[in-house]
């Protein structure tokens, strides 16, 4: 018998195995093409994701800028003028901060705005060791200084205040240290201007965190 005689008679592959062979391939295919079509979503959801953080930080980072050059421009001018113009600073940052305060070389509180802001709360701030070391660091440096998170309480039956701090020093012309205007922001009052547009956008959950890794807000 021929040799391709032979082979064709004893070496035929079976149909059923021909058609099990074309339908691995088919799934296997099938299987590359979803993975690569999950890793492209994945990465495009990456790039948004990305985006938004990075459009929220710049946004929250404006927020800062805007309260500091507001309360250096109030820093500068006389004692007089200064606490006049505190409740005019306090408008134009429209809602952006809970309270300004100036308080002078001694520690002691001088003014205040507004005026209703509760004296407690005012008083457990300044003791707070977090607010105690803004204020040193800022006469040493003679720099802008942020706080880490303080948490008053408010007392029984009342929310607690959590709020960062934002402190400018004054000095004066001899460069004497006399005090230092300083701003409170409540971590609620950027969630809702900020973190929260955000979670409209896309679905996720966000974390702010300062620049020493303190967590300051978590869903």
């Amino acid at each position: 018998m021929p040799l391709d005689d032979f082979i064709k008679k004893n070496l035929r592959v079976p149909v059923w195995v021909t058609t099990l062979i074309v339908i691995i391939m088919i799934v296997m295919f099938s299987l590359m093409i979803n993975q690569a079509r999950m890793k492209e979503s994945a990465e495009q959801y990456g790039k948004q994701y990305m985006t938004l953080a990075k459009g929220t930080a710049e946004g929250i980072d404006d927020l800062f800028d805007s309260v500091e050059k507001s309360l250096i421009l109030l820093s500068r001018h006389h004692y007089g003028m200064q606490r006049s113009n505190i409740r005019e600073t306090y408008n134009d940052l429209e809602g952006k901060i809970d309270f300004l305060a100036l308080q002078d070389g001694g520690g002691r509180i001088t003014d205040v705005y507004p005026k209703t802001f509760r004296d407690d709360v005012l008083r457990s701030v300044s003791k707070s060791a977090a607010f105690v070391k803004l204020v040193q660091e800022a006469r040493a440096t003679g720099k802008t200084r942020v706080s880490s998170l303080i948490t008053v309480d408010a007392g029984e039956g009342q929310k607690k205040y959590r709020i960062v701090i934002i402190g400018v020093p004054e000095f004066n012309p001899e460069r004497e240290y006399t005090g230092i205007v300083y701003a409170a922001l409540s971590p609620s009052s950027v969630i809702e201007r900020y973190i929260k547009i955000t979670r409209s956008d896309l679905p996720c959950d966000a974390t702010i965190a300062d620049d020493a890794g303190t967590v300051l807000f978590h869903p």
